[in-house]
């Protein structure tokens, strides 16, 4: 047989080939699916692409009120935040936060834990005054009003620190009002830039997820597609009639088994074509809140090649009233592809009939016994990919691992978590830094402060010391982390 050669083929065809074996793969994992299901999905792609926004490139992700963008940080900004980052990580091996749950692979370079705003203990300026004269530091803050309903929710002893970011007018520039907590402000002086820049590029992440999170503007973006009711198949072959046994037991047996074999037609597509895909969303207020920039990296090594994951959870507690979470992936190396999934407690259907387990399972995947929870897939978690989700939305981190096992690798991140901004706070503004190093540094370079504590004899100052209060040293903050 003489040896066949291939014509050289565009990439352009090679890329189409792909996506038209990817679809084939699609329809026929469908097995729920019928055509016009299948149909609809294909014409509401229209709508989708009227909601991106070409400027951000933010566009609906996996699932309804997940954002995305590949194109969101500019390559410059990328390699400013890689330089900021390299100088956190560069720290004594005893400094560095190794994650207690992840077997000394998650490093978290400024955890959000630390440092914490603990109540009783912690001071503060007044709330409603600008008056922040040190003498105006007599406030310490009450924890937050326990009730029966709410007392699961709440920590009785802290809260994460946020820092107040005031956008400008164009909102295209963030500013931080104050100091961010666990960012010492001169030794990172540029990686503050740095975040201030990434906050303002997630605004237009968070401004979509908070839009869509109202349920007033759920009608402006894709809409239900299909009528949320199970019915059952009216060709099926009738009961078995009471009439025709002798036993009633018999009877009862025969009933159950044509129950059990009765089938449920499929939930029909909504009457009208698909959405047009249509989006209204207001600006972030002036000042946004975020507990925190967490810059952390999750490490693999030869001796150490898997991750095995995280666990459900949503960030914080009511204490911190997170919104929104902002991802963004900006190095990897040397691991396979990993996943971020995501699911939400949902409110049982009108038309559910608590006595019909079976197709309950088969219409919503729950059985009648179990918690009412939708699971409703992942998103890919690639480099370069910005990810904002509302926090109602738990989510889990799935499994990686090395793709060559005899070299290191590692994939890094940049998490903002957004308060709530109908819920006040306490912020950075009027609390003043906890670190107790950061006092000492600051005294140590100020020459006229240093000159005259020099003068003091060292039990004078740690006699002094105790009674300003409103720091702790790092001990103490470690021992606060996990706690509520």
């Amino acid at each position: 047989m003489s040896e066949v050669i291939d014509i050289c083929v565009q990439l352009v065809e090679l890329d189409m080939s792909r996506l038209s074996a990817e679809l084939r793969q699609a329809m026929t994992q469908a097995e729920l699916m019928k055509e016009d299901h299948i149909n609809y999905v294909l014409r509401e792609l229209d709508g989708y692409d009227k909601l991106r926004d070409e400027a951000s490139g933010a566009e609906v992700s996996y699932y309804d009120k997940i954002w995305q963008s590949d194109t969101l940080i500019l390559a410059s900004l990328k390699t400013r935040l890689l330089t900021g980052i390299a100088n956190l990580e560069d720290i004594p091996e005893l400094e560095k936060d190794w994650n207690l749950r992840s077997n000394g692979q998650i490093l978290d370079l400024v955890h959000q834990s630390l440092y914490p705003i603990v109540y009783d203990r912690i001071v503060s300026y007044p709330e409603e005054s600008d008056n922040q004269d040190p003498v105006a530091l007599q406030i310490c803050l009450k924890p937050l009003h326990l009730t029966f309903w709410n007392h699961h929710k709440l920590s009785k002893r802290f809260q994460w620190l946020p820092t107040d970011f005031e956008m400008s007018d164009d909102g295209k520039s963030a500013k931080g009002v104050c100091y961010i907590n666990n960012l010492h402000p001169l030794e990172h002086a540029e990686l503050r830039k740095v975040i201030e820049e990434l906050t303002a590029a997630h605004v237009s992440l968070f401004e979509r997820v908070l839009a869509d999170s109202i349920s007033e503007n759920a009608v402006y973006v894709i809409a239900e597609r299909t009528v949320n009711k199970y019915s059952y198949d009216d060709n099926h072959k009738p009961p078995p009639d009471f009439d025709d046994f002798e036993d009633p037991a018999e009877h009862f047996w025969a009933y159950e088994e044509w129950e059990d074999g009765r089938p449920i037609s499929l939930p029909a597509v909504k009457e009208g074509d698909s959405q047009d895909g249509e989006h209204t969303f207001g600006k972030v207020d002036v000042f946004i809140k975020l507990p925190l920039l967490r810059p952390a990296f999750a490490h693999q090594t030869p001796d150490k090649p898997r991750y095995e994951g995280g666990s459900w959870h949503v960030e914080g507690m009511e204490n911190e009233a997170i919104a929104a979470s902002g991802i963004y992936y900006y190095d990897e190396e040397n691991t396979t592809e990993s996943r971020l999934s995501f699911r939400t407690g949902v409110l049982q259907p009108e038309s559910y009939e608590q006595s019909d387990s079976r197709r309950c399972e088969l219409t919503w995947g729950i059985g009648g016994d179990d918690i009412w929870v939708n699971e409703p897939g992942f998103v890919i978690t690639r480099q370069d990919r910005c990810i904002a989700f509302p926090n109602v939305y738990q989510h889990l981190v799935s499994p990686f691992e090395l793709v060559d096992k005899s070299k290191p690798g590692h994939r890094k991140i940049v998490a903002f978590f957004l308060v709530d901004p109908a819920i006040h706070r306490p912020s950075t503004t009027t609390v003043p830094p906890q670190q107790k190093e950061w006092r000492t540094s600051g005294i140590n370079t100020n020459p006229v402060l240093k000159g005259a504590f020099d003068k003091l004899a060292p039990e004078i100052i740690d006699y002094i010391d105790p009674m300003t209060g409103g720091t702790m040293t790092r001990e103490e903050a470690d021992a606060h982390t996990g706690w509520s």
